[in-house]
């Protein structure tokens, strides 16, 4: 049987090692690699846990935003 892998997309500030991003590494590890296809979309830049999520099949892309002070529009 051919069935189509499900594209998941999770996007994400930064991939530090913190508390949000330690979780989405264990919930990409975690989801069955035959039915889901995962990839994290960084939008700063990509960091430490960037290649142990490459190593579970993870792709891994960067937008390379750049931090910024908040400017009042009022």
């Amino acid at each position: 049987m051919n069935t189509k892998m499900i594209k998941v997309m999770h996007i994400i500030t930064t991939l530090g090692p913190a508390g949000a991003e330690n979780m989405l590494c264990r919930i990409a590890a975690g989801m069955d690699g035959t039915r889901f296809e995962n990839e994290v979309v960084s939008l700063t830049e990509v960091l430490d846990l960037a290649e142990r999520m490459q190593s579970i099949g993870v792709r891994v892309r960067t937008l390379a935003m750049k931090k910024a002070i908040p400017i009042r529009c009022w």
